[in-house]
């Protein structure tokens, strides 16, 4: 459905990709230079990006957050508490509370490593562009390692160069490229989940690559996974041209080669600037701890802790507006200095730099990605366990389908709208406020024995199938009931569903009739909120909770007439043809 609006909005696109199905996304040619020349003007494609992709909204953010942070791990306690704090470079991060204990036996060993990757045997390499726009950097990577002299045994890819592949794919294809070595027979690969060492031959050599925010510790820890690393074993450096674009400036004209030296000492100058950037963060962690420190202090009352009144002090507004968010001259203040108790937080953020309230990580962490690639990961949120209700027909079901009575106080049925009262969308609205001519059957209502007092329903909710009417003799409904599948299933082997669209019904139930009538009058009206009187928004948020997160389980729902109503878009005739 999105792609058809895509497809409307871009007139230029060749017929044959007016279907989604006969676009080959591997065939990444085609997509270059047939399809995405067409779609990236569209008005359509340039939304959906920008609110699914550039614009967080709803999953990125909550109106408030409950944060904690090292601070809490390493605040004093009666006993003490012991850690594992990294390396030196990451010491400016500690809590104020916390020191770092170094071992005398082992302060020599920066030195030393760094003594190993000086040595001769390692060296440099030079990545270049893939030859072709179909060849991703993965395979451009993989053929620079199999031409290497002498050959590489060992990729370490802390630069996280390789994207394209996973570490099956990466094994299958470096296999295929040294497929006329008989020496080579298999390539290991460890995924998260392994706790595996292999010892490996004191002669085996490792390709290490580079990226963007390298630090010194992380480039180092990587090529320590050679544990002969300077005893045998080497490691080269394998540079992309984004890096290769940030080390030659620092080389002067007299040496344009990089060298070893030259990584190291951009990889430290990395380190420096991922302290001035991170101390920021530490920073605004530890006012914060400051100030939950205090919240508790007045909680504790006679030694005691009275959450009741303090609660919604711990949380803090993290829900920001597209004008705050992206205006180019928004400055948010730093209120460091006017805060009791943090002299030694200011100290140290002025030894890497100062106070700088324009920087984004001063008070949300920000993460970069090391490739302009997208990646969605969908998570499926399943029901808790839970026993299923035995289903049961009614005989007062029977009796009104058979005599087209219903029997008053029955509880074979209910208002639609009452069976809801136990979902999360009935915190907006009280559903008895709902017209309740419409029913709905207990077999329906019941899907789960409840496990729980006060229970939320929204996951075992059914999706509406089959609805019984009852007509008067003029052909009037006076009767509709909402039946589960297995009512249907022994009342009747089979019902059909014969409406094609009640925009006019639903219009007047929402209070949008205005909206409905303006349309209907006037077949030109743009699709627009601003002519709809809404009468009950309450209502509508209600409907709209319902329709998106329980009866659809959080899907989109924008594109249909339903989603479109409610989002006070008017429809037009050419919406039903």
């Amino acid at each position: 459905m999105e792609y058809c609006v895509w497809v409307a909005d871009s007139d230029d696109l060749p017929h044959k990709f007016h279907q989604l199905l006969s676009i080959n996304l591997e065939d990444r040619l085609q997509c270059i230079e047939e399809v995405f020349p067409y779609l990236k003007y569209a008005k359509a494609v340039v939304d959906y990006f920008l609110e699914h992709i550039v614009f967080p909204k709803e999953l990125k953010e909550f109106p408030h957050k409950l944060s904690a942070s090292g601070w809490d791990l390493g605040e004093e306690k009666p006993q003490p508490t012991t850690g594992f704090s990294g390396t030196n470079d990451s010491r400016a991060f500690l809590p104020l509370t916390v020191s770092q204990l170094d071992d005398r036996e082992q302060q020599p060993t920066n030195a030393l490593v760094l003594e190993y990757l000086l040595q001769d045997e390692n060296s440099v390499v030079l990545m270049r562009k893939p030859k072709t726009a179909l060849q991703s950097d993965a395979e451009a990577l993989l053929e620079t390692v199999v031409q290497l002299k002498p050959p590489v045994r060992v990729i370490l890819d802390v630069g996280a160069q390789i994207l394209e592949l996973d570490n099956l794919e990466v094994a299958k294809r470096w296999l295929q490229k040294t497929g006329d070595n008989e020496d080579t027979q298999a390539v290991i690969f460890c995924d998260e989940n392994d706790q595996i060492y292999l010892k490996l031959p004191p002669t085996y050599r490792a390709a290490v690559t580079l990226g963007a925010n390298l630090t010194k510790d992380r480039l180092v820890q990587a090529c320590m996974r050679m544990r002969k690393l300077g005893k045998g074993q080497s490691v080269i450096f394998c540079v992309p041209e984004e890096i290769q674009q940030k080390i030659i400036p620092r080389l002067g004209n007299q040496n344009p080669s990089i060298t070893v030296v030259d990584i190291l000492e951009w990889a430290i100058a990395e380190t420096f600037v991922d302290l001035r950037r991170g101390i920021r963060l530490w920073a605004n962690q530890g006012q914060r701890h400051k100030r939950q420190q205090t919240l508790w202090a007045e909680a504790r009352v006679n030694g005691s802790t009275q959450l009741d009144d303090h609660a919604d002090k711990f949380l803090e507004e993290e829900a920001q507006t597209l004008d705050t968010r992206y205006r180019p001259d928004h400055h948010p203040t730093s209120n460091f200095a006017s805060q009791p108790g943090v002299d030694a937080i200011t100290d140290r953020l002025l030894q890497f730099g100062g106070l700088d309230p324009d920087s984004a990580t001063f008070r949300e962490e920000q993460e970069r990605e090391l490739s302009p690639e997208v990646e969605q990961e969908r998570q499926i949120q399943r029901p808790p366990p839970a026993d299923p209700a035995v289903h049961y027909l009614h005989s007062d079901i029977r009796r009104s389908v058979s005599q087209g009575v219903l029997s008053a106080g029955s509880k074979a049925y209910m208002p639609a709208f009452i069976a809801l009262a136990d979902t999360s969308a009935a915190q907006h609205f009280d559903v008895k406020g709902i017209p309740q001519g419409l029913l709905v059957t207990a077999d329906f209502v019941r899907t789960i024995v409840p496990f729980r007092n006060g229970y939320i329903s929204d996951l075992f909710q059914r999706s509406v199938q089959w609805i019984l009417t009852s007509a008067s003799e003029t052909g009037g409904i006076q009767v509709a009931i909402i039946i589960s599948p297995y009512e249907a299933h022994e009342l009747l082997p089979e019902l059909y569903v014969k409406s094609l669209g009640e925009y006019a019904d639903i219009c007047e139930f929402l209070s949008l009739t205005q909206g409905f009538n303006d349309a209907e009058s006037d077949a030109s009206n743009q699709t627009s909120c601003r002519d709809i009187e809404v009468a009950n928004e309450a209502l509508v948020q209600f409907m709209r909770v319902f329709m998106t997160k329980i009866r659809r389980n959080c899907e989109s729902i924008d594109k249909t007439h339903v989603g479109r109503i409610l989002d006070h878009r008017l429809l037009g005739p050419d919406d039903f043809e």
